[in-house]
């Protein structure tokens, strides 16, 4: 009959054994939702590149790289929150800048996005937004969030955030496209300064997330499994 250490020294082996294969899938699952992560990042941005929105795209890349360097100073969070409020004043002057004309001529604009889908109506429009939209949430042009939580944290609140601004983006982009189809001679671009500013707001932040998400996916994915392993056995992902 095997004595109390014995059993005892099982069940620390079992429960290691148990431990180190449950972190081996885990990363397994991290690689792959890594590996998934790059792919869709790399397809957003090759949608800034292609559509002309390098420039705006350039202020959540420069941002990102602020704070970084703000939490690598040992700054705090109170830094962060201050650089955030000095970023949202391109809000304004980008709303300044549309309203007065200065960005957009009012149809012209508009005119090369819709020459783009000339068969395109109204209720077409609304009805890819929401398969899009859709999509996006349940993890078919995306990671879902699953994944993403088994990335860690940060890599969850910058993916639900990201997917959120992009569906508020669709929303309003969608909701302009509509009513300038409907009604092209009355369509004034100009008049949807507050929206078109707060579009690119969130797609500034959306930039931003975008720039953190590449720098993370890159980091896990280049990862062995056995390195992830064990930085998972000891909580450092």
């Amino acid at each position: 009959m095997p004595d109390t250490s014995t059993i005892i020294v099982g069940l620390i082996s079992a429960a290691i054994i148990f431990y180190v294969r449950s972190s081996m899938i885990h990363a397994q699952k991290q690689k792959i939702a890594a590996i998934r992560l790059q792919g869709y990042l790399f397809y957003w941005q090759n949608f800034v590149i292609d559509n002309d929105l390098f420039s705006l795209f350039y202020y959540g890349v420069k941002w990102d790289e602020e704070l970084k360097n703000i939490y690598k100073s040992g700054g705090k969070i109170e830094d962060a929150v201050k650089l955030e409020e000095e970023k949202k004043n391109i809000i304004s002057e980008i709303k300044n800048k549309i309203e007065n004309g200065e960005i957009a001529d009012n149809k012209s604009e508009i005119s090369k996005i819709l020459a783009k889908f000339p068969s395109i109506t109204g209720e077409t429009l609304l009805e890819l937004a929401k398969i899009t939209k859709q999509n996006l949430i349940e993890g078919k042009i995306f990671i879902n969030d699953t994944e993403a939580a088994s990335l860690g944290s940060a890599v969850s609140l910058q993916s639900i955030e990201l997917k959120m601004h992009l569906i508020s983006i669709l929303d309003v982009v969608t909701m302009i496209l509509v009513t300038a189809l409907n009604n092209p001679k009355e369509f004034k671009i100009n008049e949807y300064g507050k929206e078109l500013s707060q579009c690119a707001w969130k797609g500034i932040v959306a930039s931003k997330n975008i720039s953190s998400l590449t720098k993370i996916s890159n980091t896990v994915a280049s990862m062995s499994i056995m390195h992830l392993t064990i930085k998972n056995i000891f909580n450092e992902l």
